[in-house]
């Protein structure tokens, strides 16, 4: 082979090397906010927490979970490990910032409607995915997330698998009054996803006290409640 036919070689064996490198380029992974799913995205499919409209026999129930961000960035996506019981399967999703501990309304953006897409205690452990337009987190502060049940579903948000424990709140317009909304224990399976850690615009403006809650909460025209409801696997 002459000297100019392998300067020739060499440069169709480099334009090849260099068209494999960009074809393969890695993709960009995506930041976690938080999670508390075990690995491969899974949680519990024997327990849970009832999400129920107010048709159903339990009467109107939802829930709020706990999370602080573990960076700053911008939100893409959400799952959670969101399971069918009965009803019409259609719930709102709503992340929520804090105030003193508790979650504060009116919620920072709500998505509607989400459908669970296995049923409670098959072992699927599939999650519903929630894509975001661009919501911005600051790490290091408490947010919420809260699923709400329309008025004939019941749906299960499915504990983590994790120990991931904490306190959550809910609202519940049942049988037996009570003045606290508040429980501690396992947390319902989710996460929160993005791109991060990116510069942000202004935060997000929090209320200072507690009375702003209660005016929030009252405004909707719920009653709390302080029973915990929890779905079991049914005996064999």
């Amino acid at each position: 082979m002459n000297q100019a036919s392998c300067k020739m070689n060499m440069r169709g064996l480099l334009a090849g090397l260099a068209m494999a490198v960009a074809l393969v380029k890695p993709a960009c992974a995506l930041t976690t906010f938080y999670s508390d799913f075990g690995p491969g995205t899974t949680y519990s499919t024997t327990q849970g927490y009832t999400v129920s409209g107010a048709s159903t026999p339990d009467g109107y129930l939802d829930y709020f979970m706990p999370f602080t961000a573990a960076t700053s960035g911008a939100l893409t996506q959400i799952d959670i490990g969101l399971t069918y019981g009965g009803g019409s399967n259609d719930v709102t999703v709503y992340l929520l910032s804090d105030a003193s501990g508790l979650p504060y309304l009116p919620s920072i953006i709500n998505f509607s409607p989400v459908f669970a897409m296995a049923s409670f205690q098959s072992t699927s452990n599939s999650v519903v995915t929630i894509d975001v337009p661009g919501i911005n987190l600051v790490g290091g502060r408490k947010y919420w997330l809260e699923v709400e049940g329309d008025e004939s579903t019941i749906d299960y948000w499915n504990d983590n698998v994790e120990g991931a424990t904490g306190t959550y709140a809910y609202l519940y317009l049942g049988f037996s009054l009570s003045s606290e909304f508040t429980g501690s224990g396992t947390l319902g399976a989710f996460d929160l996803l993005g791109t991060g850690p990116t510069p942000l615009p202004s935060a997000i403006p929090l209320p200072a006290t507690l009375p702003l809650i209660a005016t929030s909460l009252g405004a909707l025209g719920l009653l709390r409640w302080r029973k915990k409801h929890k779905a079991k696997a049914l005996p064999a």
